[in-house]
């Protein structure tokens, strides 16, 4: 399997000297390290420590989901049982952590907001949830690609939802895969613009379609210095200032 995750800080962070305020992780989980986790997580622009707040999101998901894997002998069982009370359990988890980091700093829970997109799969099972903007994307091949959840609005437009918040709750988005994808792909909303279509609410396959196949075709070493500066390129950052996170995972090439 292809793995990666490519963060970089947007035009508008560079120039506010600011961090890159996204942060992502993939770790592998189960007795046989079978299952994988990927986390992906933008910290809200608005909060202080930001880019802390979505540190944590991704290192707790990780840690969460590892436990739940740890001693299981059969992860297609055990992905397909994950659902909104394991997603509700995480979210406790994520405000109690948030508190106490917040404490530290002599600081409010509101400082280290974060989005989250989390996914758990074992290949032929997949467990997708959205917590906030960004989205998450699957193809069975080039020409068939689909989004298992689609980037979500606070009370008002131009506001998103955070996961370490209770009002999470109410936004959680899961959907379950019960078929091995060619791919899977997660993103923060930094590229919603050019790889999503807002018009018919789908992916866009002229952004994905070539992006896969190239990463396919390269040497594992390059992968990830080849997206970032895709990623920082003009044809990227003349539409977007933000800062940008993707994550993909490659099943099967044979389909690409």
């Amino acid at each position: 399997m292809i793995s990666l995750n490519v963060s970089v800080t947007g035009v508008s962070h560079i120039q506010n000297e600011l961090p890159c305020q996204d942060v992502s992780l993939i770790r592998k989980a189960g007795e046989e390290d079978n299952v994988t986790i990927l986390a992906i997580s933008d910290g809200a622009g608005s909060s202080k420590y930001a880019d802390e707040g979505a540190k944590l999101c991704v290192e707790t998901t990780c840690s969460f989901f590892q436990d739940i894997f740890q001693d299981d002998k059969t992860p297609s069982t055990c992905t397909s049982e994950l659902d909104e009370k394991d997603i509700e359990s995480l979210i406790g988890e994520l405000i109690k952590k948030t508190d106490v980091i917040a404490a530290s700093h002599s600081s409010s829970p509101r400082e280290f907001c974060a989005t989250l997109l989390g996914c758990v799969t074992c290949g032929e099972v997949s467990f997708f949830f959205q917590i906030g903007d960004g989205c998450w994307v699957y193809g069975k091949n080039p020409d068939e690609i689909f989004c298992p959840t689609w980037p979500q609005q606070g009370e008002y437009a131009s506001q998103t939802v955070f996961a370490n918040t209770k009002q999470a709750l109410d936004y959680v988005q899961i959907y379950h895969l019960a078929e091995e994808p060619a791919f899977i792909c997660g993103f923060t909303d930094g590229l919603e613009r050019l790889a999503l279509d807002f018009t018919e609410k789908k992916p866009s396959p002229g952004f994905f379609r070539p992006l896969i196949k190239q990463i396919v075709k390269l040497d594992e070493e390059l992968r990830d210095t080849v997206v970032a500066d895709f990623l920082r390129s003009d044809r990227v950052t003349e539409k977007i200032d933000d800062d940008i996170t993707i994550g993909i995972l490659v099943f099967d090439e044979d389909r690409l």
